[in-house]
């Protein structure tokens, strides 16, 4: 799908109805390839692993267990200052999100996840730099995918946008597809990489610079958490904070063992697996 379609489609029944490109793209990758079996490992590998992860900081994550749901910032009613603060903190993307929001609506409720294979996620700094990601159940992604509230795209949504334009790329439309079929856009976007065994795949498709988004318009509530992770080296600087701690500790330090101990107490409470992360 390679134009614009009326305003009045969804942004998931618009990845619905890009399905048969996704199809048609896959089986030329497929047929053109000298590494089938490799590449149709990859495929499964990506159908039965495949995960939807969220990278979050150690404070907003005790606030979503505390309120037992996952918001953006829409609905946690920031101003609209700050949201424009965070978005053009790096690069001036604040327009871009306006822009996608006019064509897309419904994406005001969007909450943002990437295609995991089982890692961290993304150390990308504005999510807590890859220390912790929240891992969501995927019969329940499924059940989001069949009311159309599942969107995903090859690469971060508002890098569709040139600066100031009012409309996403072209390639925006080929590039969208709904959950189910999350397997074809990562080999579309991954075949040339696939060379290596898995163990080298979550790293390839989940990292700073290269993810596949996933844009989810359903309520996230922590009854949707499969597990939380955190990675193995902030789990220990907590831990020794917590053992430990100091003659005279720093009102951050305080702060942050307050926030592990209630992570660790809420995720008991409401059996969440925390998994440390290697």
């Amino acid at each position: 799908m390679n134009q614009r379609s009326p305003s009045f489609l969804s942004l998931p029944h618009l990845a619905k109805l890009n399905t048969p490109y996704l199809e048609g793209e896959v089986e030329k990758v497929l047929g053109q390839s000298e590494n089938v079996g490799l590449l149709q490992d990859f495929l499964q590998t990506v159908e039965v692993d495949g995960r939807v992860s969220i990278n979050i900081g150690l404070a907003n994550l005790a606030e979503v267990l505390g309120s037992g749901v996952y918001q953006n910032m829409f609905e946690l009613q920031y101003s609209e200052t700050e949201i424009e603060q965070r978005y053009n903190s790096r690069e001036r993307y604040f327009p871009k999100l306006m822009a996608f929001l006019r064509m897309f609506p419904e994406v005001r409720s969007g909450k943002y996840g990437l295609l995991n294979l089982g890692n961290m996620g993304s150390p990308w700094p504005g999510f807590g730099s890859g220390t912790l990601c929240i891992v969501l159940k995927k019969s329940t992604v499924h059940s989001w995918d069949q009311q159309e509230l599942v969107a995903c795209l090859k690469k971060y949504s508002l890098a569709y946008f040139e600066e100031d334009s009012l409309e996403p790329g072209k390639e925006f439309y080929s590039d969208l597809a709904i959950h189910e079929y999350l397997p074809h856009l990562a080999l579309i976007k991954h075949f040339p990489e696939v060379k290596a065994k898995e163990n080298s795949w979550p790293n390839m498709v989940a990292n700073v610079g290269k993810f596949i988004e996933i844009i989810i318009l359903g309520m996230i509530a922590t009854s949707s958490f499969e597990e939380i992770r955190c990675k193995a080296g902030f789990w220990d600087d907590l831990d020794s904070l917590e053992a430990n701690g100091s003659t005279v500790p720093a009102p951050n330090d305080i702060l942050l063992v307050s926030q592990w101990q209630n992570l660790k107490q809420q995720c008991e409470r409401m059996k969440i697996p925390l998994v440390k992360y290697s």
